[in-house]
């Protein structure tokens, strides 16, 4: 157990670990501008929309 309430899971992916902290606080404000704010879930669903998008136009790691 880390220093926090949380347990930590070795089996869990740093992907994973951010889906369920999304999913805990997915209506608060993760990114506050001028123009208005994206909340975590927001943000969670632009991040996969880029991904996807990415994917499809042949973007992959290593590539650069």
């Amino acid at each position: 157990m880390n220093t926090k309430d949380t347990l930590y899971v070795p089996e869990m992916t740093l992907i994973d670990l951010l889906r369920r902290n999304v999913a805990a606080v997915a209506q608060l404000k993760a990114v506050v501008s001028q123009e208005g704010y994206l909340t975590y879930q927001s943000l969670e669903d632009r991040s996969n929309q880029l991904a996807h998008l990415l994917l499809e136009t042949g973007v992959s790691p290593g590539i650069t």
